[in-house]
């Protein structure tokens, strides 16, 4: 089957977590792969997860990010990156 993505997706497996509403709750998830304009994440309860929450990599995976979701699909959440200029 031929892969119609516009981006190359590179496989990831980091830690990170997601920041909702601009709070101080968080929640883990695992970043399953990433590209240039956005992430898959793998999370334990995707449904509480909001349209748009910060990226928050663990350790030194770079910088926060915001993100919209784009789809969801069982545990895995696609989003978008949000530019914040």
């Amino acid at each position: 089957m031929k892969d119609r993505r516009r981006n190359i997706r590179s496989e990831s497996g980091r830690a990170a977590s997601v920041r909702i509403s601009a709070g101080f709750a968080t929640r883990q998830c695992k970043i399953e792969n990433e590209w240039d304009d956005g992430v898959c994440l793998k999370l334990d309860s995707p449904q509480f997860l909001e349209e748009q929450f910060l990226l928050l990599p663990s350790g030194k995976g770079g910088p926060a990010r915001a993100c919209r979701v784009k789809w969801r699909r069982r545990a895995h959440v696609g989003a978008v990156f949000v530019c914040t200029r």
